[in-house]
């Protein structure tokens, strides 16, 4: 009997303190988001989504490079060119012949063979300037045979009509894109 009285008066204990933890948890958390900045909320958040995906044994991919003015699609630059070249990037430090077809998009519907040219269409969730475009279909170009033209990138990834038309008249020249694959594809430009 005694042992029942002690777990009970034990269990309300616990209860009251995982209440009044909830409480101040809650205030506290409205408070500190109040104080960070967009940038750091967006900082945190990305932190926590590759602790979550680390913890399913996923893996999370991010790659950024800027944009040079033959991807924005400027007529005035050289030849625009309607598509991405997957290069080394922005801190990126990778063999970039083969990161982008099996690292960045792994879990792409790909041949099993990596040193054969392919192309596959691959499902994004695009933003750029702040505009969302929703889903959109992209054309992911590999072809290791690039590689033998003075290194260049074996991955492309090529603009869908609705994408080369607001980037021929939207400049997005120096700024910075950003590929995120975490189960889900993520083109954004800002």
């Amino acid at each position: 009997m005694l042992m029942k009285k002690h777990f009970y008066a034990r269990a309300m204990k616990n209860t009251i303190y995982v209440e009044s933890g909830r409480k101040g948890g809650k205030i506290g958390g409205i408070k500190r988001a109040h104080a960070l900045t967009p940038e750091q909320r967006s900082e945190i958040a990305r932190i926590a989504a590759i602790k979550r995906w680390k913890s399913k044994g996923k893996e999370m991919a991010t790659w950024r490079k800027v944009i040079t003015r033959s991807e924005a699609i400027r007529p005035d630059q050289g030849s625009p060119m309607p598509f991405i070249r997957c290069t080394q990037g922005m801190g990126n430090p990778i063999n970039h012949h083969l990161w982008f077809r099996n690292t960045l998009f792994g879990n792409e519907n790909w041949s099993h063979d990596p040193s054969v040219a392919e192309k596959i269409m691959a499902t994004f969730d695009v933003t750029i300037n702040g505009q969302s475009f929703g889903s959109q279909q992209l054309l992911l170009d590999h072809n290791p045979r690039r590689a033998d033209n003075h290194s260049a990138p074996t991955m492309h990834i090529l603009y869908n009509p609705v994408l080369a038309a607001y980037l021929q008249a939207n400049d997005v020249t120096g700024k910075t894109l950003t590929i995120t694959t975490n189960g889900q594809n993520i083109f954004q430009i800002a």
